[in-house]
């Protein structure tokens, strides 16, 4: 689909709107407000644009303009092992760059395999400011669902999976500052054990964001 660069200050006449705007031209505009100026009254339905400072498409929806996307997700690309190491590290692949004064709805889905011994501990990193307004995690260990709930960035610990391979699910809204920067997942072993513990190829973190 081709783009349109719009310059600021562009007035749009009504034959460039019929042309462009209503053909679904993919317009970027720098913020919210100079797409209100420039474009007004010409936004139909299904009209789609591009935010610079959100870094994602949005979409007319005849009321309003929402996000389609948000910033891609991350993806495991192989297993991550570690052993005898109780400090929490930077995951290899599961990290996303966020806007400042933001808010993402996100997912953290991992697979881990541990032993008991060792377990898993995990929390995030993000820029200074950030906070998560909500978080839930779902973790199956040995056929039993636990279930909690804290709206803290920091280390989530005691996660066993009793050597076999287990999923860890975490739900959240991550609220930014006034400082972009990276949204960063780390873990570690819950307790130093020379036994390795893995998160696993497919692993995933993605975020949508919603204001």
């Amino acid at each position: 689909m081709p783009f349109t660069t719009v310059v600021a200050g562009t007035v749009i006449t009504s034959s460039w709107g019929n042309l462009n705007v209503r053909n679904q031209v993919v317009t970027p505009f720098a913020t919210a407000a100079s797409r209100a100026t420039i474009v007004g009254a010409l936004a139909v339905e299904g009209m789609p644009s591009w935010l610079e400072d959100y870094d994602d498409f949005w979409i007319y929806d005849g009321t309003a303009y929402v996000p389609i996307a948000g910033p891609p997700p991350a993806y495991k690309l192989a297993d991550e092992t570690i052993n005898n190491n109780a400090a929490l590290q930077n995951d290899n692949d599961l990290f996303i760059t966020v806007a400042a004064n933001a808010y993402y709805e996100g997912e953290l889905n991992i697979m881990f395999t541990s032993s008991v011994a060792a377990g898993l501990k995990v929390d995030f990193t993000a820029p200074a400011g950030a906070s998560m307004e909500v978080s839930s995690f779902l973790v199956v260990v040995s056929g039993a669902l636990t279930f909690n709930k804290t709206n803290a960035l920091g280390g989530v610990a005691g996660i066993v999976s009793g050597g076999t391979t287990a999923p860890y699910i975490n739900k959240f809204v991550l609220k930014t500052a006034a400082t972009a920067g990276i949204f960063q997942f780390r873990w570690a072993q819950n307790a130093a054990q020379v036994s390795d513990t893995t998160v696993s190829l497919g692993s995933y973190l993605k975020l949508r964001r919603i204001g």
